[in-house]
């Protein structure tokens, strides 16, 4: 390990130089949907784009790792951060399985990493949900439903 990076533990990781920004991207995800990802932070953060994304979601891109900007190490600390953040958040966590988009029975799952590192795959497809947010987003729809519908009348 680097002699300048520290392991990110609980009573560090709000002192790392990722810290700010990854919040911040969490937060702007948060401002639009339910839930964030890693896969929506590192866009938020543009260590990613949309077209990597689609290249990998369609298994033009071996691994999502490969195109991520930083290196594996900025990249394993901003995924400790997001899990850090989203405890303290107190945001439910869960596995998302992704597989390859495209029709038939060949739809494999996707890796996101160059070996398959079971940590690393767990950090990389554990999505977290603000069941805050999730109520907000619900009465927003139903009000909005709500107006369309009487402007339709």
């Amino acid at each position: 390990m680097n002699a300048g990076m520290k392991k990110i533990t609980v009573a560090n990781y709000k002192q790392d130089k990722f810290y700010e920004k990854a919040v911040g991207a969490m937060a702007a995800v948060l401002q639009r949907q339910e839930s964030v990802s890693p896969i929506d932070v590192m866009l938020q953060m543009e260590r990613l784009t949309p077209k990597q994304i689609e290249d990998w979601r369609f298994a033009r891109i071996a691994f999502l790792e490969s195109v991520t900007i930083g290196g594996l190490g900025t990249v394993n600390r901003i995924l400790r951060l997001i899990g850090f953040h989203a405890h303290d958040l107190n945001l439910i966590p869960s596995h998302t399985v992704y597989r390859k988009w495209g029709k038939g029975k060949n739809r494999i799952v996707l890796r996101f990493s160059k070996f398959g590192d079971p940590n690393l795959e767990a950090a990389w497809s554990r999505h977290y949900t603000c069941p805050k947010r999730r109520r907000e987003l619900k009465q927003l729809k139903v009000s909005t439903d709500e107006t369309s519908s009487k402007d339709s009348l």
